[in-house]
């Protein structure tokens, strides 16, 4: 592989490389009162291994105070499986896998692991989705359950714009 090539494992994901905007997040779940967010997500490439870098970062649509950061890798398997291990700032990590089928990634956790201290009601379950509407434009649709509402449940979506 020469220099700035992307691994051929990255083939099916490459359009998520770059950084993307949002600002029109909207955030709901039964224990919750709504919010809405602004969002940047980033995807590096990481050298030739089959994986990008992954970072997220929301912040108050009018004070600009952060609210979530996370961040981790997205990780190509072959045959359109794909594992994303992500660290949440407020004490979570989870590793999610799952699919993508020609512009549609699908991820489901299939473990989460909790900090001491965390704050109740736990996380128990997450999925995500990221689509490519077209070559500029990305939606993400996230469900959780937690140790209260036990049933996965949408959570959060937003609209990205491709910037960089």
């Amino acid at each position: 592989m020469m220099e700035g090539e992307i691994n051929p494992m990255l083939k099916s994901i490459g359009w998520l490389v770059g950084r993307w905007v949002s600002k029109d997040g909207v955030g709901y779940f039964p224990t919750i009162k709504d919010f809405r967010y602004h969002d940047i997500m980033e995807f590096r490439l990481c050298g030739a291994q089959p994986l990008l870098a992954y970072t997220a970062s929301s912040s108050h649509p009018e004070k600009g105070n952060p609210m979530h950061l996370e961040s981790g890798f997205l990780r190509a398997r072959g045959n359109g499986d794909l594992s994303l291990m992500v660290a949440h700032n407020f004490g979570l990590s989870s590793l999610e896998e799952g699919t993508v089928n020609d512009k549609v990634i699908e991820v489901v956790s299939s473990n989460i692991g909790r900090m001491t201290g965390s704050k109740d009601p736990s996380v128990t379950e997450m999925k995500r989705v990221w689509t490519l509407v077209d070559e500029n434009t990305l939606t993400c649709k996230m469900w959780m359950a937690t140790s209260t509402n036990t049933e996965l449940t949408e959570h959060l979506f937003a609209t990205y714009t491709k910037t960089g």
